[in-house]
């Protein structure tokens, strides 16, 4: 039996003479029931909104974590692609740190020379070094850079411009020395007449 009629069965059951007080006394029970009353319901539809939007923040955890596992299972095609995305960027590493050694062994001898005071090469690689790309000092030289200077140094060498005088032969010592080894003096017509008396 709910409150509200708990009072007015109280209150109709009380004689016609009952004193004001008990009368003010049950109006005041009356309407402190109905405020709890009130305050009651209000706290139950609060509680089931709350337990409406629970549920519905539920729902949507459970569809996030689902396409959460979904995103994070091994896909073959990608991981595969992965792998070749290493390997590939490993290869390049290598290929640069080959251009780069290579280019610093260029380099080097290229120093060398330039320092020695008797190497005769030394004005014409001076004359030719300013076309190479040179790093600032404190700054590294990068992998395209250093491609470049290896490809003008490939250019130059073929050309000649590193050759040492020295190991400079002519048309002529070549074509009488085909397979190397101690020059022969050039057969001359002289030579030729010194042979048959």
């Amino acid at each position: 039996m709910a409150l509200k009629e708990i009072l007015d069965k109280i209150t109709n059951a009380l004689p016609a003479d009952a004193g004001n007080d008990i009368l003010s006394l049950l109006a005041d029970a009356k309407r402190e029931a109905n405020t709890v009353l009130a305050d009651l319901s209000a706290a139950n539809n609060e509680s089931k909104e709350r337990r409406l939007k629970l549920a519905e923040m539920s729902s949507q955890i459970d569809a996030l974590n689902a396409k959460l596992a979904d995103a994070t299972k091994a896909d073959p095609e990608l991981d595969s692609i992965k792998e070749k995305a290493i390997k590939y960027d490993e290869l390049l590493q290598s290929k640069q740190t080959e251009t780069l050694n290579l280019w610093k062994a260029k380099h080097q001898e290229l120093q060398k020379i330039l320092s020695s005071d008797t190497d005769k090469r030394k004005d014409k690689i001076a004359a030719l070094m300013p076309d190479f790309s040179i790093p600032a000092e404190g700054e590294e030289l990068d992998a395209d850079t250093a491609a470049q200077n290896l490809k003008l140094y490939s250019v130059l060498e073929k050309a000649g411009a590193f050759a040492d005088p020295a190991d400079t032969k002519t048309d002529f010592q070549r074509k009488s020395n085909p397979g190397g080894g101690e020059t022969k003096e050039p057969y001359t017509f002289g030579k030729a007449l010194q042979k048959k008396t």
